[in-house]
């Protein structure tokens, strides 16, 4: 690796760990509405609704950022899954 690449790689880094702490852990995220649709949209034993419906209706920012990236790997699985009428 070339010393430039190792400065940018420094560089990157630096700023990738600048933008976590500066993420505010005081703030939250209220996920009531979401946590109303995935109750009464999505199909009983569907692990995407389990997975919603399960939180605490107020998630730290923090918390909800990790759990979007989970939600949305799950949302890509379509089993036997009937949405309700």
């Amino acid at each position: 690796m070339s010393r430039n690449q190792s400065e940018d790689n420094k560089h990157n880094d630096s700023e990738h760990k600048h933008v976590a702490v500066s993420c505010n852990p005081k703030r939250s995220v209220d996920i009531s509405r979401l946590k109303d649709f995935a109750a009464n949209e999505l199909p009983h034993g569907s692990p995407l609704r389990e997975a919603i419906v399960s939180q605490d209706n107020e998630l730290n920012v923090n918390v909800f950022m990790a759990m979007l990236s989970v939600w949305l790997r799950l949302s890509k699985f379509r089993e036997n899954w009937r949405m309700h009428p």
